[in-house]
């Protein structure tokens, strides 16, 4: 009965590495975001001529992050149409090549970990719809953001040093309750 139990804890011990080693592997992944999409009702330029329509004039951010812990290489932002004007902040080197169906790609080398580019849009006549955001790993994640306010530093820290204290609190008490069972069979 011993022999089985040691044999199955060192399987489940293996799994339970090879699971852990997935998240340790240095490796990038992108997250991209709109920061912001705004569109404005320009009026028509030399009064209210009601022949004129008035004209859209539309903006938005694309913002691409790195949070893996590997740079990420060749990046490609499609659009299903050429955006009209759009510039990258920070400044980077990029590339469009043709693409025979005639969508627009924008190709950066890389992104290191932890940097961030946004692109910002301003269209004013066919809005580009985004396609995909990709590196040579894979798909970037869509992700939902929002402004937050930014909480003092020792409110910080007070929220963080509770939330330590709680993990040791449960982890704690698991291991007490593990102990109690093993020790009563």
């Amino acid at each position: 009965m011993d022999s089985y139990l040691s044999i199955f804890v060192s399987a489940l011990f293996t799994l339970l590495v090879g699971w852990i080693l997935r998240f340790v592997i240095p490796k990038s992944r992108l997250v991209w975001w709109v920061s912001h999409d705004f569109q404005f009702i320009l009026p028509p330029p030399g009064g209210s001529d009601p022949s004129i329509q008035p004209f859209p004039l539309k903006t938005h951010a694309l913002t691409i992050q790195n949070i893996g812990t590997e740079i990420a290489h060749g990046i490609e932002i499609a659009h299903r149409t050429k955006p009209d004007l759009f510039k990258l902040n920070p400044e980077r080197i990029y590339s469009e090549p043709p693409i025979p169906s005639g969508e627009h790609l924008l190709t950066i080398p890389s992104i290191a970990p932890g940097e961030f580019i946004t692109i910002e849009f301003l269209s004013y006549g066919v809005y580009p719809q985004l396609l995909y955001v990709r590196s040579d790993w894979g798909h970037a994640r869509k992700i939902d953001i929002q402004p937050q306010q930014v909480m003092p530093k020792w409110a910080a820290r007070i929220y963080q040093i509770l939330l330590y204290a709680g993990i040791y609190f449960v982890a704690y008490w698991v291991i007490r309750i593990i102990l109690y069972f093993y020790g009563h069979l």
